[in-house]
């Protein structure tokens, strides 16, 4: 339903994260380091949810590659 999805979203807390390059591309040259290239929104996102120490779910295997050279926490339903 459009409507409870629609409630749904404004209830969510949105995450502000200054982009700080030098920090950025070194996070990029670690999941690289790791074997893996990844979208730049992917890691984006990834940055994201370290710098807040939250749990990403998610359902991309990107964000498992990053997981695996990094200390970004997932939880992938199955």
């Amino acid at each position: 339903d459009k409507a409870l999805l629609s409630e749904y979203l404004k209830s969510l807390e949105y995450l502000h994260w200054p982009m700080d390059w030098e920090d950025f591309s070194l996070f990029d040259a670690e999941v690289r380091r790791g074997g893996y290239v990844v979208p730049f929104t992917d890691l984006w996102i990834a940055r994201t949810a370290i710098s807040e120490k939250a749990f990403l779910l998610h359902r991309d295997k990107h964000f498992d590659y990053i997981a695996k050279s990094s200390s970004l926490l997932i939880w992938s339903p199955s």
